[in-house]
């Protein structure tokens, strides 16, 4: 929040933040947008403003042809919360979880057969089993790319991890496995080190997370980060498994 006040004309001296101009006392149901800064009160626009931020957001002239059509005000926190009120929406971006069917359904299938002559880890679920005998290599979302039968089985028969089995991996250096503890590993790059997440989450619940991310890899593509998709994320999440919560609380 500014620290510093403004005078106004309904609420006296009061700190501000600034609205796009179509955002006013009168205005309702125009969609309330705000960029999450850290700041109290974060500026904010509607949905007419967000909407053109998709088509107006590639090269610094269109930014500035942008914040020009917002035409931000500045108004006291007071009225920037009865403004909120008024015109905050639902998310209207799909977050929704997709079933286990559906996932099935979505995933890049092939007919394959279990090598009869390889031996899988006893910890291996039998979904997961039933799905990589079908499985190509599949990129679901940027950070959960699901492993074919022959990567799987390449990329584990040179790991020096006898605990663990690796079924996916990231466009980078992440990858995920199962631990013979019946736990997820996430391993983490983290500036030049990769660390190890345990995360306790079933194999069905690790499917929906990543379709999750996929969705939200494409949010991202065309809207600016808010509060109201960080606030809806979490709510998805907490749906999944709720642990998740803790674990991805900063994903975006």
């Amino acid at each position: 929040m500014n620290e510093e006040l403004i005078q106004c004309d309904n609420h006296y001296l009061q700190a501000f933040s600034i609205v796009c101009k179509h955002l006013s006392k009168k205005s309702e149901n125009l969609g309330f947008h705000e960029v999450e800064i850290g700041a109290y009160r974060p500026e904010a626009w509607c949905d007419a403003c967000n909407e053109r931020w998709q088509l107006q957001n590639d090269t610094e002239t269109e930014r500035e042809k942008w914040e020009d059509a917002c035409d931000f005000k500045i108004v006291c926190v007071l009225c920037y919360d009865a403004i909120k009120a008024k015109n905050e929406l639902a998310p209207t971006f799909d977050l929704d979880v997709f079933t286990l069917n559906e996932i099935v359904n979505l995933l890049d299938q092939k007919n394959t057969s279990i090598k009869e002559n390889f031996v899988f880890p006893h910890f291996l679920s039998q979904l997961y089993l039933n799905i990589l005998s079908k499985q190509n290599t599949q990129l679901i979302a940027i950070e959960c790319q699901l492993l074919s039968l022959d990567d799987a089985i390449k990329i584990n028969n040179s790991s020096q991890k006898k605990d663990e089995w690796i079924f996916a991996t990231s466009i980078e250096v992440e990858y995920w496995s199962f631990t013979s503890d019946n736990h997820i590993m996430y391993y983490e790059q983290i500036e030049n080190n990769v660390i190890a997440k345990k995360i306790e989450i079933t194999f069905e619940e690790w499917l929906k997370f990543a379709f999750l991310l996929k969705k939200l890899d494409f949010i991202q593509q065309k809207y600016l980060v808010t509060v109201s998709l960080q606030k809806a994320l979490q709510q998805r999440l907490q749906m999944i498994n709720p642990k998740l919560t803790t674990y991805f609380k900063d994903i975006i």
